[in-house]
């Protein structure tokens, strides 16, 4: 298999840290939104905690992986744990009924 070229790899890790940085960017924007002003120091720390665990948690399904390399395999593993993990994500959020079903 040819190694990828620096610039390929260069261009996925930007993409990857934009992606990332918008997201948290948004979590943060609607958490001030959505929150009471008296009960937005809670919900900052929930949003830290919650970050902190999933950073966790993905650090570990990596390793798990993976183990002591990376690997096609690995990677491939990896892509399925992810996509139960969202198929379970989406159906929990379809079944929950406190989410209303048409915006206000």
């Amino acid at each position: 298999m040819p190694a990828p070229s620096i610039l390929v790899l260069v261009g996925m890790s930007l993409l990857i840290g934009c992606a990332n940085g918008f997201s948290g960017f948004g979590n943060q924007a609607t958490l001030y939104l959505q929150s009471p002003a008296d009960q937005i120091a809670v919900a900052s720390g929930l949003l830290r905690t919650a970050t902190y665990l999933g950073a966790i948690f993905s650090s570990s399904l990596i390793g798990i992986t993976f183990g002591p390399a990376a690997t096609d395999h690995g990677f491939h593993t990896l892509a399925w744990v992810l996509l139960g993990i969202g198929a379970l994500a989406l159906i929990l959020t379809v079944l929950d009924r406190s989410i209303p079903r048409v915006a206000e």
